[in-house]
């Protein structure tokens, strides 16, 4: 409560401490896994980037075996891994980014091409 005796907004009170930063591997990691392997760092078009992560994925599948199958594995892998991360600890990078919606963090975008694709398989494979 406030000397007014109304409770601040965001529900922590002046004298409280600080809330505790994760240790610095957490950091590390989660920045590498929302941010797409780093790909959501790059200068220009950082949503882009990841989204050709899966395209790049499902095409070297697709190289390495020639089956339609195969592109599909990676494309289910990406989607659940960072489908996962993203629900996981999206609103834990929006709290350390400090934004709604963090440039930077692009694990929604490798999650929603990976679906795009997934449903495109056969055609996929097709423009490989």
């Amino acid at each position: 409560m406030t000397r007014e005796g109304i409770p601040p907004k965001d529900g922590h009170h002046p004298s409280d401490p600080p809330t505790p930063l994760p240790p610095i591997s957490f950091l590390l990691f989660l920045s590498f896994m929302l941010t797409a392997f780093g790909l959501g760092k790059l200068p220009l078009c950082p949503g882009t980037w990841g989204s050709l992560l899966p395209f790049a994925f499902a095409g070297l599948a697709f190289l390495c075996s020639m089956d339609s199958f195969a592109v599909r594995i990676p494309l289910v892998v990406l989607g659940v891994l960072f489908s996962w991360a993203t629900i996981r600890w999206g609103k834990k990078a929006q709290e350390l980014y400090g934004k709604e919606d963090p440039g930077c963090i692009v694990s929604d975008e490798v999650a929603g091409q990976s679906v795009a694709l997934l449903a495109a398989g056969d055609a996929l494979s097709a423009l490989v």
